[in-house]
């Protein structure tokens, strides 16, 4: 009867060892876990925030290209604009020298 007190004792006495093992083990994977978790919510919230800025900056640089267009677009416009305007303004010229020559034709047919 002693002897299986022992060996029970010996027995109980080796598996609290093991669970005595077995819970700094999980406790240090525990840990190890809690850190790494910390690390990829960090790594998370630095690329988050490097996306952010990424996303500006593609903004910044649309707007820059819209401004660009817009400006090159009025400065289209007013070139052909004053084309417009010159090519009318010689067309006026042309019509009063029409206008100009058939007056002095009809006079010329009136003195006749």
């Amino acid at each position: 009867m002693e002897q299986i007190l022992t060996f029970a004792l010996g027995v109980l006495l080796v598996l609290a060892v093991a669970g005595v093992y077995n819970m700094f083990k999980t406790s240090r994977q525990v840990k190890k876990l809690t850190e790494e978790s910390v690390n990829k919510e960090r790594e998370y919230e630095d690329n988050f925030r490097l996306l952010d800025i990424r996303i500006d900056q593609e903004i910044d640089r649309i707007n820059r290209v819209h401004d660009d267009c817009i400006k090159y677009t009025d400065s289209r416009t007013d070139k052909l604009e004053s084309r417009i305007d010159s090519r009318f303004n010689d067309s006026a010229v042309f019509c009063d020298g029409l206008f100009n020559t058939i007056d002095a034709i009809k006079s010329k047919l009136k003195k006749k």
